[in-house]
């Protein structure tokens, strides 16, 4: 969940990045954060990753498409489908007050082919597709300069 990323990683922090990559967001949504505070949380990590990095590049990974999760039962597939989706309005309006900052949406067409044997959780196919993601949005941001 987002509330504990900071704790858990500032530790590990290292003191100088040109790029940031968070993804998070899936435990939140699943789990039912309140929607208020999981943009509250959001905006203190961005705040904290802006002011320990000012000239970092950060992209923000979209909450997963739980609509396309195997895994999960129609009705729960559907409901999560949609909260992901308010989510992530919410997340892309909040990048998009941040300088050097990018929202990156993971498509809404992932097969079962593109999960691990659970049904839950991306493959070696779906996090090379999102590293290729990343790296085309650096690209085109011109944050590779």
């Amino acid at each position: 969940r987002i509330g504990q990323a900071l704790p858990l990683f500032e530790p590990q922090l290292p003191p100088h990045a040109d790029f940031i990559f968070i993804s998070i967001g899936a435990n939140d949504c699943k789990d039912a954060t309140p929607v208020r505070q999981w943009v509250r949380e959001w905006q203190r990590l961005l705040q904290h990753l802006r002011h320990r990095y000012p000239s970092a590049y950060i992209v923000c990974s979209s909450i997963p498409p739980f609509r396309c999760f195997p895994s999960l039962p129609y009705p729960v597939r559907a409901f999560l489908g949609r909260r992901s989706d308010l989510m992530n309005d919410l997340l892309r309006r909040e990048i998009a007050s941040f300088e050097r900052s990018s929202f990156l949406l993971i498509p809404d067409i992932m097969t079962p082919d593109y999960f691990a044997e659970d049904g839950f959780h991306p493959n070696a196919k779906a996090h090379k597709e999102w590293a290729e993601g990343i790296f085309e949005e650096l690209k085109r941001k011109k944050a590779l300069d």
